[in-house]
């Protein structure tokens, strides 16, 4: 058997829940500094 304490499922869903939010803003700001006019431009 393995002992998990309160304090271990705690921390790990708290790691779990920080690492989905960081990988959902860290794209969509990347993405927000793209400028549509640059994206569209055809030179």
């Amino acid at each position: 058997p393995v002992y998990l304490s309160f304090t271990n499922i705690l921390i790990l869903n708290f790691g779990t829940l920080v690492l989905c939010l960081l990988m959902l803003l860290v794209p969509s700001y990347i993405v927000s500094k793209i400028s549509p006019v640059k994206a569209i431009k055809f030179d």
